[in-house]
């Protein structure tokens, strides 16, 4: 964040020790702005990660909800094992994080999930900003900007947890989510900036 172009107007944690916002006021527009704050990894933890993400593309499939976190620390105790690298308690607990926000979770959206705060999320296509309601500070833009890949993965991850296929004969999903949060999505013959999801 740069100090001179925004005022921080509020901070608090999602997850202890992990996930934070961040709220500040951008000094030139006045507008608020939602900003996440994730950890930041250590080059070898970034390395460690970037292999484990190899490892699990190149595996079936994640087991059941139950042994997933067991299953993926084994997949980064194995990344580690071939980088010859091992990493602090701090360092493996960040990329734990970021393995089980982009499996389990929904990938650079989790933190907006799983923050009480939020009300509604709003994806208004690839390679631009994510907006919420906030029930505090209300309508906000966030510092997460998801490019096409990453907004076709969690439009499948989404259709696949709500059990239903959005395509161009049915181009609208309406559904819930296994949190009970309510979803809709439109695709890009819908929707002019491609995939949105509220």
């Amino acid at each position: 964040m740069d100090n001179k172009g925004a005022e921080l107007i509020d901070e608090y944690e999602i997850v202890k020790g992990l996930i934070g916002v961040l709220i500040v006021r951008d000094r030139i527009t006045g507008l608020y702005l939602y900003n996440v704050v994730e950890p930041v990894l250590s080059d070898s933890a970034g390395k460690v990660l970037a292999r484990a993400r190899e490892l699990l593309r190149m595996s079936s499939s994640l087991p059941g909800d139950n042994s997933v976190e067991s299953y993926l620390k084994s997949v980064v105790d194995e990344a580690m094992s071939r980088l010859r690298v091992r990493l602090s308690d701090d360092e493996l607990r960040n990329v734990m994080y970021y393995l089980m926000r982009d499996t389990v979770g929904y990938g650079k959206i989790d933190p907006l999930v799983r923050d009480d705060y939020i009300e509604d999320v709003n994806i208004n296509g690839p390679n631009k900003p994510v907006y919420v309601w906030h029930s505090r500070y209300e309508h906000l833009r966030t510092n997460i900007v998801l490019s096409n890949d990453e907004l076709n993965s969690l439009v499948v991850k989404i259709s696949q947890r709500v059990g239903k296929n959005v395509s161009s004969a049915y181009p609208i999903l309406e559904g819930l989510l296994p949190e009970g949060l309510r979803v809709e999505l439109g695709l890009r013959d819908v929707s002019p900036h491609g995939h949105s999801d509220h």
